[in-house]
């Protein structure tokens, strides 16, 4: 199994909310799209992108982008 992760830093570097967003690939064998949306918590001064896999196999991860939502409101 395959995952991006993504989790939530304070101004010291202390985690504040792990795997805030973490999306698993399927086990297909070919490249598909996957998106979703997070929202960074109160008193999350940075992220961190993590890839992350476990047991045998080979995945590929290809134009990771991390693009910042302005609301409407």
């Amino acid at each position: 199994y395959a995952a991006v992760q993504v989790s939530g830093f304070d101004a010291r570097g202390q985690i504040i909310e792990r795997n805030m967003w973490h999306i698993e690939s399927s086990i297909q064998g070919k490249f598909e799209k996957i998106k979703g949306v997070f929202t960074v918590a109160p008193g999350v001064t940075s992220i961190r992108l993590r890839l992350a896999g476990k047991g045998q196999g080979e995945f590929k991860f290809d134009n990771i982008l991390l693009q910042p939502l302005v609301s409407g409101g």
